[in-house]
């Protein structure tokens, strides 16, 4: 791909297109992948777009981030396990992580806090169920599974937007990329 510029006033004098990214001082700027013949000619994009790219960059990366952690927010309030024999939903509050580790590490058997599912598939209401100390267990087991899958994909998707360079595919990135870009980069967790 080649950068080139063009005098805004030979613009309507082309038949050849380019994609303006920027006007300065009479020129507009852009990149093309098919070379243009004049009056379009070679050239790099000036300091003052560069400047102001690096600016927008490191705003967009920064807003991509905050996005990614708003959706790790919200993924991390709930979680689903079959401890019970059949899926039911718990809570994943700070408060309900004490109170599941406070069990298991009374090694009792308890009541605790959570939804069966119905045949629609929508969640009966939440209420308090017996769990014998090895349900509590697997509860327990399949939140820090959940939980650590759930952050290592944010880690993930964080450092692959800090990572990029292009304004349009950081305003792109959303959380159901991550298996397309985890089997594109070739990592495996």
């Amino acid at each position: 791909m080649k950068t080139y510029k063009i005098k805004n006033e030979d613009i309507a004098k082309t038949e050849q297109s380019l994609k303006i990214e920027f006007v300065e001082n009479g020129y507009s700027y852009g990149n093309s992948e098919i070379d243009l013949n004049p009056p379009y000619e070679i050239s790099e994009y000036p300091s003052s777009y560069l400047l102001w790219y690096s600016d927008r960059l490191i705003e967009e990366k920064t807003n991509a981030i905050y996005r990614l952690n708003q959706e790790c927010d919200d993924r991390l309030t709930h979680f689903d396990s079959n401890a019970l024999g059949a899926i039911h939903r718990y809570d994943l509050s700070q408060e309900d992580q004490i109170n599941l580790m406070g069990l298991i590490i009374a090694d009792i058997d308890s009541f605790f806090r959570c939804a069966s599912f119905k045949e629609d598939g929508s969640l009966e209401e939440k209420h308090n169920i017996p769990h014998t100390k090895t349900q509590l267990k697997k509860v327990y087991q399949d939140a820090l599974k959940y939980k650590s899958d759930i952050i290592y994909q944010c880690g993930f998707l964080k450092a692959y937007a800090n990572n990029l360079e292009d304004i349009q595919k950081l305003q792109a990135i959303k959380w159901e990329d991550y298996e397309t870009l985890k089997k594109e980069i070739g990592e495996d967790k």
